[in-house]
């Protein structure tokens, strides 16, 4: 009878540890699409580098560059300095660092970045004692991507969307 039970103790630790196993796996997925103000981010990717069409963005030792892509919206309400792309959108760690984009741009014919076709439209106006863009931006693709230079051992990464912040890893 000892036999049964040690082997039923085995079985059941196995189980057990095949269900944690699996809820590890399944538990760090980010379920896609996610609605944010970019439109839906439907797709994350690690890359060592990323081609755009005024150059090479590539990866610093020890670093990963985040690609995430966005689609669905032309038009977002912009306000900032013009022409500095989309760094208020930053990838946020679990310590609370911050990091802001290093490029951002569209998917062209040619499979690069390209932000020449962005249009700001709107005006410059005074605020805290600087101008600022008001106004939108118009993408003619309906399709954004961001790249973030992130430490290769950063975790519980976030994407900072304003007030909201979305888990992307």
């Amino acid at each position: 009878m000892a036999g049964y039970s040690n082997a039923g103790n085995i079985i059941s630790k196995g189980v057990i540890l095949l269900a944690v196993s699996l809820m590890s796996c399944t538990g760090n997925k980010v379920k896609l699409p996610i609605e944010t103000s970019l439109g839906k981010l439907v797709r994350i990717e690690q890359k060592e580098s990323v081609v755009t069409d005024e150059r090479s963005v590539t990866a610093e030792a020890g670093k990963v560059l985040y690609l995430l892509s966005f689609e669905g919206k032309s038009e977002i309400p912009y306000e900032g300095v013009q022409n500095e792309g989309l760094r208020s959108f930053t990838l946020v760690d679990a310590q609370g660092t911050e990091f802001s984009p290093v490029f951002s741009g569209s998917p062209t014919d040619a499979g690069k970045l390209s932000n020449k076709e962005w249009r700001y439209n709107g005006q410059m106006k005074g605020q805290n004692g600087k101008f600022v863009f008001v106004g939108t931006l118009s993408v003619p693709t309906a399709k954004i991507a961001l790249v973030y230079s992130v430490p290769k051992d950063a975790s519980g990464l976030s994407l900072k969307d304003g007030a909201s912040k979305h888990e992307i890893n």
